[in-house]
């Protein structure tokens, strides 16, 4: 048991108040913390901002009891954790473990972890907007005569700094830097840009239809599709498949020919005994050139293996990939060839296509090995294109479900993906260009808002100087725990998409803040030590002129033919609210305040923004619009999943590592994607563990208390048990000072550079 003294941070939202633990660090510093309810010895009524309290941690770290001096009379201690406990498991139960009794204990919420953290976006969920229309003419105000046709101007005030930049970077190797957007001495945010900012958030507020869809976008999370040769025997059920060669390669055009023949499965250790060079090298690597050998297989065993076809090495060798660990035997597939070929349709070329964009294999070559995941277990070697289930580059393939599929029947789905012939509010706005529909029963029509460029008047003057920005993250909406709506114990494939993705907001915004997190320092690039890299040297970030914070801008919006539903939506969104501009926003740049100036319509006359006639609009809408506005309450601690775990030769540092170790689907045996893996921790001093549910993506909260948990921990492996990950408890916080041993060194390249770029141009 130890004690210590703590702050109280309180917020206050419409009479509710929202009360967090601020804590001291070893730095030093402080962090925040949330509190159990176990834990919480006082009344809310009596918390205030910045009030001292007393508190408890017991011998794990965890916090038990937080106090206000003088105030805890009444409150009942909470329950202490011990062997009795449900939550408590024997490590030394094998029989129960093995039995599988084990796993049906209860799981401790993540926040079990501590190191609480808020993701850069979050989701508001679809609704239905079943109010719909015939596209409005150009014209209409001509005949109604309660149409608005004028010029809305709008000024726009910086909150966070502003990134605005020129697409010419500046002329040099490697790190990149941009200079601001610029004419003259006015910063300017392209109408474009002003253009999609308005009619995202008009589409989030009014649950209507995105403007265009990628037809042939497959979500999918990694490698998430085991397949074996001989599922039967497998310690867990998999799915069955065969090697085959690429003839002819298809795409999403035209289909493609593969070759057939004998599939068989050998020990790697078999192939590398009996081959004469470096065995590694010919593994095949991402993007490049792929390397086959060629076995002599004689009497189920590898006499021989050589780079060349002849007549005595017949069988095509299929390697993996680098293996990612040691366990177990490693085994590679064997192809010998005959004279079977099958037509596959674009639909395989396709599929693969889309699941490998991000692979290691997005295109697929001529004389390329390709396993082919097969109906049924029965099937050794197809006979139709019917037998066929998916291609795949390895037998961890690549599985996910379409996203039109996830959408069928939505109304987010684009109005040209509609035969009603109808659009919704924000379309008829906005205007639509069909996208490869032939069939749809809209025709393309202008829209009826056109924005000038935001210009910000000597704006340059305000411009900082180049800044070393943090690593901006590709979107992955193939990310279960992150854009689908379920729980950690039901997540799959098939859960539904979380809604319309909004970008958060920070406390630290300015310039000078060092928790920013737009800073390279505080979510850069890190070395084998977990250190930090020279942000101004990385080619995966560049640097930047950013416009600061409280800067005024001017913006006008031509208007014509609004009904005053639409002019009202229109003042809504553009009047004392929070709009995002330019690039960056995950980072927390780009917030800015718009605020409606002046409305004049087509005579020059002032039309007021109070108007009675602008008050139309439906609940739902403004209960949406209200939810918009609380996403965009600055919250502490906006950043991206970030962990550190040491490995045989360095420490793996960044947000890939927090989702394989906290945030990480299923992915074995029948339930693969079923739910989430657990995360288990143990006491080095106590024959006990607790198994902390994966984490999901907590849907957006009015008291801004949808925390992610470990920030930053340092993650370090316990070996008690060899068949799941399990570390030591309590987790801490990564320091380069306590956690580097000194002898961490690199693996060796494995991504892209100028070079692998090159060979891969050159190979194709």
């Amino acid at each position: 048991m130890s004690q210590i003294k703590g702050k109280l941070q309180v917020k206050e939202n419409k009479g509710k108040k929202s009360v967090m633990l601020i804590l001291p660090t070893k730095k030093g510093g402080e962090s925040l913390h949330p509190i159990p309810e176990k834990a919480k010895f006082f009344q809310d009524k009596d918390a205030t901002d910045g009030l001292e309290v007393d508190v408890e941690k017991d011998e794990k770290n965890n916090i038990i009891k937080v106090s206000i001096p003088g105030k805890e009379s009444g409150l009942q201690q909470p329950e202490m954790r011990t062997k009795q406990n449900k939550n408590y498991k024997n490590y030394s139960d094998n029989n129960n473990r093995k039995s599988g009794n084990i796993n049906k204990s209860p799981q401790e919420n993540p926040s079990f972890i501590g190191f609480p953290f808020h993701n850069p976006y979050t989701f508001i969920p679809f609704t239905k907007n079943g109010k719909r229309n015939k596209p409005t003419l150009q014209t209409a105000d001509e005949t109604e005569q309660d149409r608005f046709t004028g010029i809305i101007e709008l000024k726009i005030t910086t909150q966070s700094p502003l990134l605005t930049y020129q697409p010419e970077k500046d002329k040099q190797e490697g790190h990149a830097e941009y200079k601001a957007l610029t004419i003259g001495n006015d910063v300017i945010v392209p109408a474009t840009s002003v253009r999609g900012a308005l009619r995202y958030l008009l589409t989030v507020v009014t649950g209507g239809p995105l403007t265009v869809v990628d037809e042939e976008m497959v979500l999918c999370q990694g490698r998430n599709l085991s397949m074996d040769i001989d599922p039967a025997n497998s310690r867990n059920p998999k799915e069955p498949c065969c090697l085959a060669r690429v003839i002819s390669p298809g795409n999403s055009k035209h289909g493609g020919t593969i070759q057939l023949g004998e599939t068989v499965i050998v020990p790697a250790v078999d192939i590398k005994n009996k081959y004469h060079g470096n065995f590694d090298d010919k593994r095949p690597k991402d993007k490049q050139k792929v390397h086959y050998l060629w076995a002599d297989y004689n009497s189920n065993k590898i006499v021989s293996v050589s780079e060349k076809q002849d007549a005595t090495h017949k069988w095509q060798v299929k390697l993996c990939g680098k293996p990612v660990n040691t366990k177990g035997v490693k085994r590679e597939g064997i192809f010998l060839a005959n004279e079977k070929r099958i037509e596959l349709p674009v639909k395989f070329w396709r599929t693969y296509a889309n699941c490998n964009r991000h692979g290691a294999r997005p295109e697929l070559k001529k004389d390329d090995l390709i396993w082919l995941q097969l109906k049924s277990s029965d099937i050794s070697v197809p006979r139709t294109e019917n037998d066929i289930v998916s291609i795949q580059w390895a037998r961890w393939g690549r599985e996910g479900t379409p996203l039109t599929e996830l959408l069928s029947g939505t109304e987010v789905l684009p109005d040209y993906q509609k035969n009603d012939g109808q659009v919704a509010i924000v379309t008829d706005m906005f205007g639509i260009v069909p996208v490869n529909n032939k069939n749809s029963n809209v025709p393309a029509f202008a829209g009826r808002i056109r924005p000038d460029n935001l210009v910000f008047l000597d704006g340059k003057k305000h411009l900082t100087p180049m800044c070393s920005l943090a690593v901006l993250a590709s979107a992955h909406p193939g990310c279960l725990p992150f854009y689908r709506n379920g729980n950690a114990q039901t997540l799959n494939q098939g859960s539904p998409l979380a809604g319309y993705k909004v970008y958060r907001t920070s406390k630290h915004a300015g310039i000078n803040d060092k928790d920013a997190p737009w800073k390279f320092e505080n979510q850069g690039v890190y070395g084998d030590k977990g250190e930090v890299k020279d942000g101004t040297k990385e080619k995966v970030n560049f640097s930047a002129e950013l416009l600061k914070p409280d800067i005024e801008g001017t913006v006008q919006l031509s208007v014509r033919s609004l009904s005053m539903e639409e002019l009202s939506l229109l003042i809504l969104v553009c009047n004392q609210n929070t709009w995002r501009l330019g690039g960056g926003k995950p980072l927390g740049l780009g917030q800015c305040n718009v605020e409606v100036k002046k409305i004049l319509d087509e005579s020059g006359n002032e039309f007021a923004k109070d108007d009675p006639k602008l008050s139309v609009l439906d609940s739902n809408t403004l209960k949406r619009f209200n939810t918009w506005k609380k996403t965009q309450e600055p919250v502490e601690l906006l950043r991206y999943p970030r962990t550190a775990v040491p490995n045989k030769n360095k420490i793996t540092r960044g947000g890939l590592t927090w989702f394989s170790n906290l945030g990480s689907p299923k992915k074995s045996g029948e339930s693969s994607y079923q739910g989430m893996q657990t995360v288990s921790f143990v006491n080095q001093d106590q024959d006990g563990d607790w198994d902390i549910q994966g984490q999901v993506l907590p849907a957006f909260k009015d008291d801004a208390t949808d925390f992610l948990y470990g920030y930053d921990v340092f993650l370090e492996f316990d070996h008690k048990d060899h068949n799941k990950n399990v570390y030591h408890f309590p987790p801490e916080q990564f320091d380069p000072e306590k956690h580097v041993q000194g002898n961490e060194q690199s693996g060796g390249f494995h991504g892209q550079n100028r070079q692998t770029r090159k060979e891969a141009k050159e190979n194709r």
